[in-house]
């Protein structure tokens, strides 16, 4: 009897797995082992990439579909990305150095230009648009209304889409800018649960950000500001 109990109580362990942890910024998970905790570092670049890729469109159903898409073909790359923040730097032509001056796909000037831009932005600059966006995202307000769409296009690039693509969809027929959506064969079963966000325990919103840059540090901190450059 004690035997057989011990044997339960082995297999009760071996089928338990802890909870994914959402880590300080949050992460994204396919329930299955397969965890990512995002970074600071991961944050900007993807503020960056929804500024450049989304900005037009935030608020909107087709910010959020390119959000999705950003964090589906994430976990589609999984084997192959160190980072979400590396990752989206070479897979977004907006924000990636081999598009910049520096890269080695350098094609017209105006493009080269606006990735210098976007690439060069500092953190507090990046427009209060993307960052509200990506706060709301993080805090699991924006829902994955689109399984599987690991690309996307610009309206009337359709024939640039990648081998073994399926679609295209399109988030709505409204005038104007707009983007075309993507499936691989190997997505279409995806559902909302495939990879999903843990939201992080506390995101703060930019304009809160905003008004603690504006206020300056805290009297204490300042203080030690002070001396420290009294002392260089």
């Amino acid at each position: 009897m004690l035997h057989a109990m011990m044997l339960l109580f082995a297999a009760m362990v071996a089928a338990w797995h802890p909870p994914p942890d959402p880590g300080r910024h949050g992460a994204f998970t396919d329930g299955a082992g397969w965890t990512y905790q995002l970074t600071r570092s991961d944050l900007v670049w993807f503020e960056k990439t929804m500024f450049c890729e989304a900005g037009t469109h935030i608020p909107g159903p087709e910010a959020d579909a390119v959000a999705w898409t950003l964090v589906q073909r994430f976990y589609f790359d999984r084997h192959k990305a160190r980072t979400f923040g590396g990752w989206l730097t070479s897979w977004s032509q907006c924000v990636g150095w081999k598009w910049s001056s520096a890269g080695t796909r350098r094609t017209d000037r105006d493009i080269v230009d606006w990735v210098d831009y976007v690439r060069g932005m500092k953190p507090e600059n990046i427009p209060l648009r993307a960052r509200w966006f990506v706060s709301r995202f993080m805090r699991g307000e924006v829902e994955n209304r689109h399984p599987g769409w690991v690309d996307f296009l610009t309206c009337g690039y359709e024939r640039h889409r990648e081998p073994g693509s399926v679609g295209p969809f399109y988030v709505s027929t409204r005038q104007g800018p707009c983007n075309v959506y993507y499936q691989n064969r190997r997505t279409t079963g995806w559902d909302t649960d495939t990879v999903k966000l843990l939201p992080a325990p506390r995101v703060e919103h930019p304009l809160l950000e905003a008004l603690r840059e504006l206020a300056g540090p805290p009297a204490h901190e300042a203080w030690r500001v002070s001396v420290g450059q009294q002392r260089s």
